[in-house]
């Protein structure tokens, strides 16, 4: 773990700013938010040893692409460094580490906003559906290299059941059970594209619309990023939509019916988009029983999985017919 000190000093080195340095999470980084006298703020980057430069250039040249787009999202950018570089490999430590800057992006996370009403989810819709429309044109050969997050790689994440307790673990394998024999066989013809893969409600940004109204307008967190069917970025997030709510069905429909105006989804899609959120949460209940088995104080292992066991209950009370039917109405989609 690189301290602040270290880390200060890399900022001054490299970029010519002065800052005070809080950490901030990172699941394999050292991430730092950076404080200016003056009040600016920036987000310095300091990968884990052996990363691959091409993810970050991967990350880098997506911002870049979307920022050509437009797309009226607040979105973080890379700083250049002082010599003009958008990372770099540098000893950090004794170790090589690519070090890199991003701009800062203001706003509430969403998680932290509460009621999540339905018109506030409809904005996280209609985002998510700007940002995989402007992604659509954008490749990179680093996308299509394996992640531990992909949808399609759920099978490799089902021995961490071992981790849970044995009712956890039965709940959890029968999901990933049911992704193996109904839904993993029909990915592969669906549309793919490079999507975000990380819309989870801590790298979700609100703020007040112009209508003094909270909305969803923004997105951070790009170190997922992979070449998956689309419809994995639309379950993705709605597996954390999901999270406490009351009535699943009705908070996806209204997410949905803002997405599908702007990124029409096809028949197929959403025969298997229920089964593709559940499959969702039972990946991140696996992968943080796995990292706190590995190391105890992990903050991911640490998170509290009861809200997503709880959402797991509410979408087992749900017929995937029914779900089908509901969302299939959401996005306006006829027979």
């Amino acid at each position: 773990m690189i301290n602040s000190g270290t880390a200060t000093q890399l900022l001054k080195n490299l970029y010519g700013i002065d800052a005070n340095l809080t950490r901030l999470y990172g699941e394999l980084d050292d991430n730092f938010l950076a404080v200016t006298p003056g009040g600016e703020k920036r987000v310095l980057k300091i990968m884990h040893v052996g990363c691959d430069p091409q993810r970050v250039d991967l990350q880098t040249s997506a911002m870049a692409h979307l920022a050509d787009a437009d797309l009226e999202l607040a979105l973080p950018q890379p700083v250049a460094t002082t010599a003009g570089e958008a990372y770099i490999e540098c000893d950090v430590g004794g170790r090589q580490r690519l070090v890199w800057l991003l701009s800062y992006c203001r706003g509430i996370l969403l998680e932290d906003v509460t009621p999540q009403t339905d018109e506030l989810i409809r904005s996280f819709g209609r985002a998510m559906a700007v940002l995989d429309l402007g992604l659509s044109s954008f490749t990179h050969p680093a996308a299509k290299q394996p992640h531990k997050w992909e949808l399609t790689r759920a099978a490799a994440i089902r021995p961490f059941v071992q981790y849970l307790d044995s009712n956890s673990a039965s709940r959890i394998d029968t999901v990933f059970e049911r992704f193996e024999r109904a839904t993993f066989g029909k990915l592969e013809h669906l549309p793919h594209s490079v999507i975000h893969n990380d819309a989870n409600s801590g790298n979700v940004l609100v703020n007040t619309g112009n209508d003094g109204r909270p909305v969803v307008d923004g997105l951070i967190d790009f170190g997922d990023m992979t070449y998956q069917p689309t419809i994995c970025e639309a379950a993705i997030a709605l597996a954390y939509v999901v999270i406490d709510k009351d009535d699943p069905l009705q908070a996806c429909a209204a997410f949905l019916e803002a997405y599908s105006e702007l990124h029409a989804l096809n028949s197929e899609e959403i025969a298997i988009l229920f089964d593709l959120i559940s499959t969702r949460l039972a990946v991140s209940v696996a992968i943080a029983a796995e990292r706190r088995h590995e190391d105890p104080e992990d903050e991911l292992g640490r998170q509290d999985r009861e809200p997503t066991m709880r959402a797991l209950s509410r979408l087992d009370r749900i017929s995937p017919e029914e779900a089908e039917i509901r969302f299939r109405h959401a996005c306006n989609l006829r027979e």
